[in-house]
């Protein structure tokens, strides 16, 4: 019998309304590509923004991180800006929302930028107190604020996959399921995984639907509103379901040690992976003394630029090794809970039974020696 499907009104009556945002994509993405199609960038926003509302000076202080989709900013990444700020001058305004705290500004473009100027701050370069700036007042609505640096970094500055994946998992927050986390989002997209590799043939229907506008997925596939809006999200954002799943929803779970280093570090992600096989449940170390040894071996893979195959074979002679025996004894407990005795004659199951009863048997003395 088929699912009855909630109305998304009803199952989720905090989150913004699909059809505004909707729009909301479709006017941003319109905007980008009017300023492709001029063969013009981001400083033509600059432009109009400045010729409609001014430039002032902002104190660097006053300036705020929004709800930004990039959260990768190197060590080195910022040096570099702040030596080209140091010769070249800032050559273009950075872009702010006013903030709803009075005499805040919430920044929509130009982070990088404003890291690099406090960085030169804090080493006495105080004249980088404050940046030029422009204002965009068209909105203070947390949702359109996310969409249009979404935009912005798909368009100018492709987002690394850790990125990329809590970006995926903010929008699903502030469009469909407010209140769910992180963790709580990937249970989701895991469950979705498994039900199509459970019915393939649902699977291959789907890559057609979502070719075809105005289709609904919760009646031609019998899913909820929910799992119709986590695929409407994936199909918009350009996010396969497999390697969601399967793969990157996965950086979520590394340790927040490893996620700095990708991100201040230039750490790869697919390495960071590897190394977070060091932990406190695979090796007899406290968590601290787990987390020093990954921060030890960053260090040595970014020096000696190590490739995932050589991490790998400093991880394997790390770890403690698993004995053949063991492997073995583990493999025949797998095979014994998967046979099914439904079709055995009665012969056979009277063997079976004095074949299990010598093993219990000899499992017995070797308990009685331990």
């Amino acid at each position: 019998m088929a699912r009855r499907t909630p109305s998304l009104k009803t199952a989720f009556s905090p989150a913004i309304e699909a059809s505004n945002l909707s729009q909301k994509v479709q006017d941003l993405q319109a905007e980008i590509a009017h300023l492709k199609a001029a063969n013009q960038d981001l400083s033509s926003l600059v432009a109009k923004l400045k010729k409609e509302f001014g430039e002032q000076m902002i104190d660097i202080n006053k300036i705020r991180p929004s709800q930004q989709c990039r959260q990768t900013f190197t060590d080195q990444e910022i040096r570099e800006k702040a030596n080209s700020l140091l010769i070249h001058g800032q050559l273009q305004p950075i872009i702010l929302i006013p903030a709803e705290e009075e005499g805040k500004f919430d920044l929509e473009e130009g982070e990088l930028r404003w890291r690099a100027a406090r960085l030169l701050v804090r080493e006495g370069h105080d004249q980088w107190q404050h940046l030029r700036s422009v204002f965009n007042p068209k909105t203070t609505d947390e949702v359109e604020i996310f969409l249009k640096t979404l935009l912005h970094h798909a368009l100018y500055h492709p987002l690394n996959p850790l990125d990329k994946v809590e970006s995926f998992c903010q929008y699903v927050k502030l469009t469909v399921a407010p209140h769910q986390s992180h963790q709580e989002i990937k249970s989701r997209i895991q469950a979705l995984d498994y039900f199509f590799r459970k019915y393939p043939e649902l699977r291959k229907k789907l890559d057609n639907l979502l070719l075809q506008p105005g289709v609904s997925l919760e009646t031609e596939l019998n899913l909820t509103s929910e799992q119709a809006q986590l695929l409407a999200i994936m199909a918009k954002t350009q996010m396969k379901l497999e390697s969601l799943a399967r793969d990157q929803l996965n950086l979520l779970d590394l340790p927040e040690d490893l996620k700095q280093a990708i991100r201040q570090k230039g750490l790869n992600c697919k390495a960071a992976t590897v190394i977070a096989k060091i932990n406190s449940k695979k090796l007899p170390l406290t968590e601290a003394q787990a987390q020093q040894e990954r921060q030890e071996l960053v260090l040595r893979v970014l020096q000696e630029k190590l490739n995932t195959r050589e991490i790998n074979q400093i991880i394997k002679a790390r770890l403690p090794q698993k004995s053949t025996s063991s492997s073995r004894l583990k493999q025949f407990q797998t095979n014994l809970s998967k046979l099914s005795f439904d079709n055995a004659s009665h012969e056979e199951l009277i063997n079976l039974h004095h074949s299990l009863t010598d093993v219990i048997n000899q499992i017995n003395e070797l308990l009685a020696t331990r």
